[in-house]
């Protein structure tokens, strides 16, 4: 068999390993070696063939000119070594053919190129969705070139950020990348910025060489080194990098960004942001650690070392949080140390003041030279926080005149500006004098008419920064599309009871069940998510360092699913024309948010929806799912993440009828400890690769102290894999660790589920999967039959388990049976039951 699967030791340790046994493939992609044709095709036709897995090649002493739109994917677990030059043509009539002047960008306006709304960027070259992946020099030879001197001169006088503005290709865009690292790599002359890191996680650039350097008085336009957007865990060391501008830039949502050891030249600085650029919009910086930069300047006035800059005027807002800069060197900078409110044009900013919160923002170590005598501007947006500490700062002017920190300290701002101290420890902090409001949401109290209007009205006056009370001995009715933000800062006090109206006809008014061509235009009463097609009519949207709590306990949610479950009898969720029952409590782009000790009922699909969210807390919830008739609960699943990381659940009880919980797909960092999963579908990885063409990734998954409760049918089960086989996509599912389990009267305790949804729909095809580090550690108790595991890994695919300690007895009081597939005997433990496979189906002796 080509998967080599586990071993399960019964009071023991066995290790479970398979590897595909074929050689991986390697394609040396080819060269014109003319300048005038395209390399394009055989980059793409590379990729395509050994993108999965496989090694591609861009041989040394060679030049490879893309005059097209290259996307260098698939990548799942490949290896790309660059020895030779990649070369951007720089035609820049075909790149912007058909390109309008309208300041009205769309994805049209550029045929030739990927656009991306965020300050309208354009792309020629991707590494789209890379996956466990590696870009190398091996010899330090490989170097992707842009060209960017023609696009300069084109662009000379102007401004990027206003319309009508030479839109200028950045030179590599890592889009939707985990765990990727790029090596030994030179960059030269991109038309804008080197490199664009967005939708990524887990991602590592070293020993990077980047040089923007201009051939005539045009100098290199915003050539920054590295600007990171919607990106957590990424980290950059032992690079070189002589710019045009930023040297590193943390825009929205950049989060555990760890830079080290790096020389920036002739640039702007590492800076936070810009951020707070669009009305409406939060912005979120955190978690950033710089250690151990030199700046070295051409005393340009446009020369910075450490900078945090946020936008003015009609604008939205920025929380800027736990940042620490060390150890930085600066020679010959004009401003090493720059905090600035009024990033852009001093007009714009006339128009409104920013929205921020700059907290625990470090910087210490800090020596060198400076131009002039001014060493820091450190110039907080008026009457919003800032908390700065500056430690040993040690800067002194060139001109041999005395340091001036700016500005002096002004009494009658809102925000305290401090004179900071050389050498000394100076606290910089500002709040708001006010107390934060209050708004106590009222209620009708009376089912036939909606408190919604009554809710975002409370959000909308005291949602950033303030507490929004539901009272004690109140029920409020949701009998319409209920939306709870914004919520910035706030503290939402829940002690009442929240009901979702059970109207399945007005909630699905107009739905037309029985296409499968579903739309957002199909619930024009709920809000639509394509993954599963799942629907919410109860979303907390976009909170961002918030809680939603019960001081009492008593605060709960009711779904009042009887109605739903009735409705929905002996359908199943997943195919088409199938009644869609909304979720109930849906947390939609959420980032450090906590909920603590609600109640939740009664769901008419899951309970917890939690979606494009991090830092993610639920403490002390329970849940209960409990039918008054015949119908059970119908797809009541505790939590569901989907594209969501760090995210804890804790000291919490669960009665559902799915899974208690159920990690899907891009759900990294999950702890769960502490909780009691009754009459569940246990806590699952998956279900993964359920769409064609796309890869889902869980991993760094920890579980522990959970007991698992079951009814004794056969949906019971305890730790759980789950992944889609047919025509689907591909799943990693790697450093995942179940430990210190109980199961009582669970009919599968431990299950890995290759099958996934139907027989008859695996049968047409085999799912693609790696499970690597997976460890259950510890589990005792019962089974309701003598089968107390079934592990059947996706044939031909990784699986890499380890149990320890596995203490399961069947209480029929005959010896426990341990069901395997693709098993290799030399790496069994205890003596598993192998099925025979008769037309496609297993047949089992035990």
């Amino acid at each position: 068999m080509l998967a080599r699967f586990l071993a399960l030791a019964l009071g023991a340790t066995a290790a479970m390993a398979s590897q595909q046994s074929p050689v991986a493939p390697t394609c040396i992609v080819p060269s014109h070696r003319n300048v005038n044709i395209s390399d394009t095709p055989a980059v793409h036709a590379a990729f395509k063939k050994c993108g999965k897995g496989g090694r591609i090649i861009f041989s040394e002493n060679t030049n490879y000119t893309l005059r097209e739109l290259t996307t260098m994917s698939p990548c799942i677990g490949c290896t790309v070594q660059l020895e030779g030059t990649i070369q951007m043509a720089d035609n820049i009539t075909y790149w912007l053919k058909n390109t309008t002047n309208s300041p009205n960008i769309t994805d049209e306006t550029y045929p030739h190129l990927v656009y991306y709304p965020f300050q309208d960027t354009v792309a020629y070259l991707i590494f789209k969705d890379w996956s466990h992946s590696t870009l190398i020099s091996k010899t330090g030879k490989g170097l992707i070139d842009g060209l960017g001197q023609l696009w300069w001169d084109a662009a000379a006088g102007q401004q990027v950020l206003f319309p009508k503005t030479l839109r200028r290709p950045v030179l590599f865009a890592l889009d939707g990348a985990n765990n990727v690292t790029v090596d030994n790599i030179a960059m030269k002359n991109p038309a804008m910025w080197f490199n664009w890191v967005i939708n990524s996680k887990n991602v590592l650039y070293q020993n990077i060489r980047l040089s923007a350097l201009s051939a005539n008085k045009n100098p290199p336009a915003n050539a920054d080194g590295w600007d990171t957007y919607r990106t957590s865990h990424f980290k950059l060391r032992d690079s070189h990098v002589v710019s045009g501008d930023d040297c590193f830039s943390f825009k929205g949502n950049s989060t555990y960004v760890n830079i080290e050891n790096v020389y920036c030249q002739n640039s702007h600085g590492i800076s936070v942001g810009s951020l707070a650029q669009y009305p409406g919009v939060l912005d979120i910086v955190e978690h950033v650690k710089v250690k151990n930069i030199t700046f070295v300047g051409d005393g340009g006035s446009s020369n910075n070392g450490a900078r945090i800059k946020v936008w003015s005027g009609p604008v939205g807002s920025a929380i800027v949080n736990d940042i620490h800069y060390e150890d930085l060197s600066l020679v010959n900078v004009t401003n090493p140390l720059i905090v600035d409110s009024c990033y852009f044009s001093s007009e714009y900013c006339a128009t409104g003041k920013p929205i921020a919160s700059i907290t625990n923002v470090i910087v210490t170590n800090v020596t060198g030279t400076s131009t002039g005598s001014v060493v820091s501007s450190i110039i907080c947006p008026e009457g919003s926080t800032c908390d700065i500490k500056l430690k040993n700062i040690n800067i002194t002017p060139r001109t041999g005149v005395a340091s001036v920190y700016s500005p002096e300290p002004k009494l009658n701002m809102l925000s305290t500006l401090l004179t900071l101290a050389l050498g000394t420890t100076t606290a910089l902090a500002s709040k708001t004098g006010s107390r934060p409001q209050t708004c106590i949401v009222p209620s009708h109290g009376n089912v036939n008419i909606s408190d919604t209007p009554a809710v975002h009205a409370a959000f909308k006056e005291c949602g950033k920064g303030g507490r929004i009370v539901f009272s004690e001995n109140t029920n409020y009715t949701l009998r319409e599309l209920t939306t709870m933000a914004p919520c910035i800062g706030c503290t939402v006090q829940l002690e009442g009871t929240i009901q979702m109206a059970d109207n399945i006809t007005y909630w699905l008014k107009n739905e037309t069940t029985n296409t499968p061509n579903i739309t957002a235009e199909t619930f024009p009463h709920l809000v639509y998510y394509p993954f599963q097609d799942t629907v919410a009519y109860l979303i907390l949207k976009n909170w961002s360092h918030s809680t939603l709590i019960s001081k009492t306990g008593k605060g709960l949610i009711d779904g009042l699913g009887q109605a739903w479950w009735n409705a929905a009898v002996g359908q199943q969720i997943l195919l088409p024309g199938t009644l869609r029952r909304p979720v109930l409590f849906t947390l939609d782009g959420a980032n450090n948010v906590t909920v603590d000790n609600v109640v939740m009922r009664n769901p008419a699909n899951w309970f917890n929806w939690v979606t494009d969210s991090k830092n993610v807390v639920y403490k002390n919830i329970r849940l209960s799912a409990l039918s008054t008739n015949k119908n059970p609960p119908a797809n009541a699943d505790g939590w569901d993440t989907y594209r969501t990381s760090h995210f804890e659940l804790r000291d919490s009880h669960v009665v559902s009828g799915d899974d208690c919980f159920a990690f899907k797909a891009n759900s990294t960092y999950v702890t769960i400890e502490n909780v009691y999963c009754q009459n569940s579908h246990g806590i699952s990885v998956g279900s993964l690769a359920q769409y064609p063409g796309v890869l889902d990734i869980v991993e760094h998954v920890k579980v522990k102290n959970v007991t698992f409760v079951g009814n004794g049918d056969s949906s019971s089960n305890g730790a759980r894999i789950k992944i889609w086989s047919g025509p689907v996509g591909s799943a990693i599912v790697n450093d995942v660790h179940y430990e210190d389990l109980r199961v009582e009267n669970v009919t599968n305790p431990l299950v890995v589920d290759s099958c996934y949804f139907s027989s008859a729909y695996c049968a047409t095809g085999k799912p693609v999967a790696s499970i690597t580090n997976v460890t259950v550690t510890n589990i005792t108790g019962t089974s309701t039959g003598k089968v107390v595991s079934s592990i059947i890994c996706p044939e031909g695919s990784t699986c890499d388990i380890k149990f320890k300690d596995v203490n399961i007895v069947p209480k029929t009081g005959v010896a426990p049976v341990y069901r395997c597939f693709s098993v290799a005997s030399e790496d069994l433990g205890v003596n598993c039951t192998y099925p025979t496979v008769v037309n496609g189906a297993f047949k089992w002796s035990a």
